[in-house]
């Protein structure tokens, strides 16, 4: 028999979920809260309940202690008891069985790795991995120095280089142990210096860069994955090693040459064409390098630990940023802005950072004669989210011309006597004085009247129209804006003139009887 009991009587409702102390000293379990749900009630009035394993249990909770996991709309946690343990409960079937003891020791199981500490003094830092070794012991786990890392000061002297033994493992320093690229480990040890590491770094990433670039794909999709996956992974290792702004730049070269070949520009074109964030916004490693160190030095005072936090006021210290190779205007921000309290303020640094490196760009865009015309495009994309979705989905070589047309770097008449290739810049055509871009696509008077603009918007008007024709009754009539398929020639309409006088000319226009319909053709 199930009883509807609810929260009326002072227990919790069916389906509601709740924290139940569990302090039974004869149990395997550990004291303390776990969460469940209550499934149903008894006819005694004990309730059913479910933990996050699985495993069910009946309980009175008249007589045990529960706590919703909601109060007030938010979440609650039980701390009365401290430290306060939610682990996953496995109920035995008979809970008065005896302990069970191993007579021989057990494997371990499970292991604690990739832990980050941060301590202000070397005797902490060695109390605490041992507290941390315990504490691990006794929930079962192994602690795996190896895997993890640290960071130590003493008193206001950071030390970079400083490791601390236990158990025959060492932890690594958190600059430089070792760090993960597509897979492998890179770290340094007595036979690799940190200018070996730095090589071998460098060398992984020319082999992904040559990687992509053997990809029997398009040029443009090399380029996304670059931006998508490649970038990122460089930005790792720009955060947590000491890479100078010397090797940012070298290996942006190799980056910036296999780009321009993958999007077919010029060897000319200005950089700002690949990396400025309102164009096609590609990661610029240098500028990839100024905001992950400021994200990184950011995160003391961004901690909820107060000692961590105290750390915040030692990193401002010009040794320590010296030490760190922390690009000249990061370390400027750091010391003139108060540390970040809040991600609100780490926003407004990073908003920071980015408008000055926009202005670079557009500082090296106006000091150009001829490519500064991508700062008359610029504003006309950011008011539009247009260019930003369809960037990615062009076809083949459509990106490239577009690029090329915006720097004026297209094979026209003029940019050829430019080039000094040629000295003759008039229209082939029209003999037009100046054959620029615009003259060729839109505003050649021969290429009007030949057709050329509109050849392949009449292409597919005139399959669409005889697509119509084949398929709707003899019965109706079809006009299209094609030669011999208008309404009249003078003027040439395709709206019959008994119906309404217009020069508007529709793509096409279908009459039954007394319905009409009119289409328009838009090809991209």
């Amino acid at each position: 028999m199930k009883l509807p009991i609810t929260n009326s009587i002072g227990l919790p409702c069916v389906g509601s979920y709740v924290y139940v102390e569990w302090n039974e000293p004869d149990s395997l379990e550990p004291s303390g809260w776990y969460h469940c749900q209550v499934i149903e009630y008894e006819s005694d009035g004990k309730a059913l309940l479910s933990y996050r394993d699985g495993a069910t249990e009946v309980l009175d909770l008249r007589k045990a202690r529960w706590e919703h996991t909601r109060k007030n709309g938010k979440a609650f946690l039980p701390f009365d008891v401290s430290p306060p343990t939610y682990q996953l409960k496995r109920v035995r079937q008979d809970s008065k069985l005896p302990k069970f003891t191993p007579s021989t020791p057990q494997r371990v199981k499970a292991y604690a790795d990739d832990l980050t500490l941060i301590s202000k003094s070397k005797v902490d830092h060695q109390s605490a991995l041992k507290e941390v070794d315990n504490a691990c012991r006794e929930l079962g786990l192994e602690f795996r120095p190896d895997k993890c890392v640290s960071y130590c000061f003493d008193g206001e002297k950071p030390l970079p280089h400083t490791v601390f033994n236990l158990n025959d493992g060492k932890t690594r320093n958190i600059s430089s142990g070792p760090t993960k690229f597509l897979g492998e480990t890179i770290g340094l040890t007595p036979t690799l210096s940190k200018r070996a590491a730095t090589k071998k770094i460098t060398k992984k990433l020319y082999d992904a860069l040559c990687a992509i670039d053997s990809r029997p794909i398009r040029g443009e999709y090399k380029a996304w994955i670059y931006k998508s996956y490649l970038a990122p992974a460089i930005q790792f290792h720009l955060s947590v090693d000491k890479i100078s702004a010397g090797v940012t730049k070298k290996i942006q070269r190799r980056a910036t040459s296999l780009l321009k070949k993958w999007l077919k520009i010029p060897r000319c074109a200005t950089l700002a064409v690949l990396f400025h964030p309102e164009i096609l916004n590609i990661p610029y490693l240098p500028h990839l390098l100024e905001k992950s160190k400021l994200r990184f030095l950011s995160l003391p005072s961004l901690s909820h630990d107060h000692n961590i936090k105290s750390l915040s006021t030692l990193i401002s210290d010009p040794k320590f940023l010296e030490s760190e190779n922390v690009p000249p205007k990061v370390a400027e921000i750091i010391s003139t802005s108060n540390p970040p309290n809040k991600l609100s303020e780490l926003r407004l640094l990073l908003k920071q950072l980015r408008t000055s490196h926009i202005f670079e760009w557009n500082s090296s865009l106006e000091s150009l004669t001829v490519q500064n015309k991508l700062l008359d495009i610029i504003p006309l994309e950011s008011d539009s989210k247009v260019w930003s979705r369809v960037i990615t989905a062009l076809p083949a070589g459509q990106l490239s011309f577009i690029i090329r047309a915006g720097i004026d770097c297209l094979p026209t008449p003029m940019t050829l006597c430019r080039w000094k290739y040629r000295t003759d810049s008039s229209c082939g055509l029209c003999n037009a004085p100046q054959c620029t871009v615009n003259h060729i696509l839109s505003c050649c008077p021969t290429s009007l009247l030949q057709g050329r603009y509109t050849w392949r918007h009449d292409t597919v008007l005139k399959r669409l129209y005889n697509l119509l024709r084949d398929n709707l009754d003899e019965s109706v009539t079809i006009f299209a804006d094609l030669n011999n398929l208008r309404a009249s020639d003078t003027p040439p309409a395709t709206i019959p003139l008994n119906i309404i006088v217009t020069t508007a000319r529709p793509d096409i226009v279908i009459i039954d009887g007394r319905y009409i319909c009119l289409l328009e053709l838009t090809i991209p």
